[in-house]
């Protein structure tokens, strides 16, 4: 299995295999971004499209990152992630996610999800402050 993100050209080609696992994972979100809204910004690259593929290229996960600039700091959010068996490869996929933050500058990772987020995330660094997950990269 291998991570890496998908852009531009490819990222529309290959949307339809990517969109339902997306809308799951949003399915838990509070609404306030849909499927569509989070193509057009990796199209923009506001957002990043992250996929867990095999060796035949079978799409096995998919994580969303956006970056967002604050006044002081950057901060790289998990908008959304959805692969089965999450204990097995997260801590992989957590580290490259990690790794593209600090190379653009980000001072946090972030992760707003479910509550059950925090039990899962607190072994790789996360807290809680309020019910968001938080790690200094």
């Amino acid at each position: 299995m291998r991570i890496r993100m998908l852009g531009g050209d490819e990222l529309a080609r290959k949307w339809y295999l990517i969109v339902d696992k997306v809308e799951q994972s949003l399915f838990h979100g509070n609404g306030d971004v849909s499927s569509y809204d989070i193509f057009i910004e990796c199209q923009q690259f506001i957002c990043q499209c992250w996929i867990r593929e095999d060796e035949w290229g079978t799409i096995h996960g998919v994580a969303i990152t956006r970056i967002l600039t604050h006044k002081q700091y950057k901060e790289m959010v998990i908008v959304c992630t959805t692969s089965q068996g999450w204990f097995e490869h997260g801590p992989d996929v957590l580290e490259l996610l990690e790794k593209f933050g600090r190379d653009q500058g980000c001072k946090y990772a972030s992760v707003y999800g479910r509550k059950g987020w925090a039990r899962a995330l607190k072994p790789f660094g996360f807290t809680e402050p309020y019910t968001t997950l938080m790690k200094e990269l």
